[in-house]
C-alpha cells in the first residue's frame, strides 16, 4: 500500500505488518548509496596506506646497532704516546703468589 492511498482514505484503519511497512525504493537507494560511499572510502584508504613510507625491520635493527656502537666508542679519543713513560699514572700492584 502506498502512502498516497493511505492519506486519501484517512478513516480507514490498517494493520502494520511486514507486508504494509517496507523500506521501498528510497530505502534501497540509501542503502546502495552507502555501499558505494564505503567502497570509495576503502579504496582511498588503501591508496593512502600504501604511500606511507615505513622503515623495514632490518633498517631499524641496523640503526639500533649503529647507535649502540656510537655510544660505546669514546667521542674524541686522545692520542697516546706509548714511547714516553707515564709519570702521572699510578703504579699497579701485582699480588705475589
Amino acid at each position: 500500500m502506498s502512502v498516497a492511498l493511505l492519506l486519501a482514505e484517512p478513516g480507514k484503519d490498517f494493520e502494520l505488518n511486514d507486508d504494509t511497512v517496507t523500506p521501498g525504493l528510497i530505502g534501497f537507494a540509501v542503502f546502495v548509496g552507502l555501499c558505494v560511499a564505503v567502497f570509495f572510502l576503502a579504496r582511498s584508504m588503501n591508496k593512502r596506506i600504501k604511500n606511507i613510507d615505513l622503515p623495514r625491520e632490518a633498517d631499524l635493527r641496523q640503526r639500533d646497532w649503529e647507535r649502540v656502537r656510537a655510544d660505546s666508542e669514546p667521542a674524541d679519543p686522545e692520542p697516546v704516546d706509548e714511547t714516553a713513560p707515564a709519570e702521572d699514572a699510578p703504579e699497579e700492584k701485582v699480588p705475589r703468589e
